[in-house]
């Protein structure tokens, strides 16, 4: 296991991510890529991989990939919704809270 370990000192082991957003900066993704899906605006597919990467390896990572697969396959409603029941899981306050446009 230590071998394990050391191998990756080489300069071969993958970079590690950056910070984690904090709040505001997951609430401010959020709402962009709310309104992105609302408008079925093709830009929601980058929008949805930064999002995807701020909660890599966390618990909503699988939801959060089903949205990017949503949108993917055009299926902006679906992404919406997805994304509005995330934003409840995440407490994140202002969004989820209501299916008006």
């Amino acid at each position: 296991q230590v071998l394990a370990g050391l191998a990756g000192l080489d300069g071969s082991a993958p970079a590690l991510p950056g910070p984690c957003p904090g709040p505001a900066e997951l609430k401010a993704l959020f709402g962009e890529l709310d309104r992105l899906l609302g408008e079925q605006d093709t830009a929601a597919i980058d929008c949805m991989a930064r999002f995807s990467q701020a909660l890599a390896g966390g618990e909503h990572h699988a939801e959060a990939e089903a949205i990017s697969r949503a949108i993917a396959h055009y299926a902006f409603a679906d992404a919406r919704a997805r994304l509005r029941r995330l934003a409840l899981a995440l407490h994140l306050s202002g969004y989820g809270d209501s299916d008006a446009d």
